[in-house]
C-alpha cells in the first residue's frame, strides 16, 4: 500500500458528528439486558494453530486474536465529543500493559482539558497537530490524579502539575495517508495489540446491541458525523464471516457491555471498502524512567467531514 505523509493532519469533526445535536452525546442509558461477549483466547496463535485466522497475512508468524483482559472496561463519554481522548487514553494504557506488564489507568479529561483546539460547544478535535504535540511533550497523568469529568472546558487540577515527573509520553505521531485502508496491514497490527479507528456514526451503530455490524443499512440510516473507537482485536464466525473485535466510549449499555464486532472488508459483500475511515496504531518503544515512549502511525483515506458548528 502506497502512502503519503501528512504533517497537517486535518482531520476536522471527528467526535461523533459536528452537527446533529442528537449524536453529539453517547446514548442514554438503558435498563435493556445484554449479551455477554464471548471470550476468545488471549494465547498468542502461530501459524501451526488450528484457529488460525485464513486472511492472515503470509509474513505474519504470531497473532493475538483479542488484547480484551489489557482493557478495562468501557467508558461512558457523556454528552460531549471526546471520543478520540479516551481512545487514546485506553490505548496508551493497554500497550503499556502488553509491553510491560504494567497496569496504569490514564486520564482521558487530562487529554480534554489540555487541547485548546475543539469546538467549544461540543468538544470534538479538528486537526491531531495539538494532540501529537500535547502527548510527545507533555504526556498523560494518571487518572487518580485528573478524574474523569466529562467536561470540555475544565481546568487540571494543580495535582497535574506535581505530577509532571510520572507523565505517560508517546515518542512520535506520523499520519499518514491512502485510498483505502489496508485491512490486511491492520490485521498484523492488531495481532499485536489494540488500535485507534474512525468510523461512520449512524443511527444503527446508536441501536447496535449485537452480532455484527456491517454499516449503514440503507439511506434512511441517519448519519450523526465521524467517531473513535478502539479496535481490540478479530476473529471469525464458525460461518466464516470475518470481523473486528472492538470497544466503544458509550458505557456498558452500548453493545455487549460496551463492546462489539464489526465485519471486516474480506467478508463485505461486493467490493465495499473497510468500515475504518482511519486508523491509528500505538506502538511501546522503550521506558525512560517514569516517562514513557511511544510511537503512533496513522493510515487513513481521504477524510470529508463536517465543518465544526
Amino acid at each position: 500500500m502506497e502512502v503519503e505523509r501528512d504533517d497537517s493532519s486535518s482531520d476536522k469533526g471527528v467526535g461523533a458528528g459536528s452537527k446533529y445535536k442528537k449524536k453529539c452525546s453517547a446514548p442514554s442509558s438503558s435498563s435493556s439486558s445484554k449479551k455477554s461477549v464471548s471470550k476468545s483466547s488471549q494465547k498468542a496463535l502461530t501459524k501451526t494453530d488450528e484457529n488460525w485466522p485464513k486472511d492472515i497475512p503470509s509474513d505474519c508468524e504470531f497473532c493475538l486474536m483479542d488484547c480484551g483482559d489489557k482493557l478495562r472496561a468501557a467508558m461512558h463519554q457523556g454528552q460531549f465529543h471526546i471520543c478520540w481522548a479516551i481512545a487514546h487514553a485506553r490505548c496508551i494504557e493497554a500497550w503499556i500493559h502488553i509491553k510491560y506488564g504494567i497496569v496504569v489507568h490514564l486520564s482521558p479529561q487530562h487529554l480534554v482539558n489540555n487541547i485548546r483546539n475543539k469546538c467549544k460547544k461540543t468538544g470534538e478535535v479538528h486537526k491531531y497537530n495539538e494532540i501529537r504535540e500535547f502527548l510527545v511533550t507533555n504526556g498523560l497523568v494518571l487518572e487518580e490524579t485528573c478524574p474523569f469529568s466529562g467536561e470540555i472546558t475544565a481546568n487540571c487540577p494543580k495535582s497535574c502539575q506535581k505530577s509532571a515527573g510520572t507523565t505517560y509520553k508517546i515518542k512520535s505521531l506520523k499520519y499518514m495517508k491512502s485510498k483505502e485502508v489496508n485491512e490486511e496491514e491492520l490485521i498484523k497490527i492488531v495481532s499485536k495489540g489494540p488500535i485507534l479507528a474512525v468510523v461512520d456514526a449512524f443511527e444503527s451503530f446508536n441501536a447496535y446491541k449485537d452480532g455484527i455490524y456491517k454499516g449503514q443499512r440503507n439511506q434512511a440510516d441517519t448519519w450523526y458525523g465521524r467517531h473513535v473507537i478502539l479496535v481490540r482485536g478479530f476473529d471469525t464466525t464458525l460461518d466464516g464471516v470475518n470481523y473486528w473485535k472492538i470497544q466503544n466510549s458509550w458505557g456498558t449499555e452500548w453493545g455487549q457491555n460496551g463492546n462489539g464486532m464489526m465485519i471486516r472488508k474480506s467478508s463485505q459483500e461486493g467490493n465495499k471498502p473497510s468500515l475504518f475511515l482511519k486508523v491509528i496504531q500505538l506502538e511501546v518503544r522503550s521506558k525512560e524512567g517514569c516517562q514513557w515512549s511511544l510511537i503512533v502511525w496513522t493510515v487513513v483515506s481521504p477524510c470529508f467531514c463536517l465543518q465544526c458548528m
